[in-house]
């Protein structure tokens, strides 16, 4: 035990986590509200932001892809597993826990709180939206930083 008290990084990042934690715990009425309001913050400010940025990515992830660089192949070793396989296997992956947590609740939350006023149904705002957070514009944003560490390890 003592060992472990030394170890001022555990120690420091132990003690933040259970402060936070019981400070949620205590306060989880005002917890709540404060993410609310800064969800509503970030989606107000930086809302059109994010969705032209998940465009630019889907766009750049397709150029990459379909220039010269996505051919480059990484290791010496054939495959392991075919194409197809691969594809499900991060399929799943990526989306297995979300769809099994998430893909019920989150269009019925965003068909009770829309998240934009619009002349559209509500029923077709909380579908577009889950579309949108669950569907190629994700997938990119998951490419890019998967490309990134590629590259920090290949380069």
């Amino acid at each position: 035990m003592k060992e472990l008290l030394r170890n001022k990084v555990l120690t420091f990042s132990g003690s933040i986590l259970l402060s936070g934690s019981v400070f949620i715990f205590l306060f989880t009425d005002k917890f709540y509200e404060a993410i609310e309001n800064g969800s509503l913050w970030v989606r107000e400010y930086f809302g059109t932001f994010y969705l032209w940025l998940g465009l630019g990515c889907v766009l750049f992830l397709l150029i990459i892809a379909i220039s010269k660089i996505g051919r480059i192949r990484l290791g010496k070793s054939p495959p392991e597993y075919d194409r197809l396989s691969w594809i499900a296997m991060l399929y799943s992956a990526g989306m297995g826990a979300g769809i099994l947590l998430r893909a019920v609740q989150e269009p019925v939350y965003m068909f009770l709180n829309p998240p934009i006023a619009t002349g559209s149904a509500p029923e077709i705002i909380s579908l577009e939206y889950t579309f949108y957070q669950w569907g190629f514009t994700a997938w990119a944003f998951y490419g890019l930083f998967a490309l990134i560490s590629l590259l920090t390890v290949y380069l």
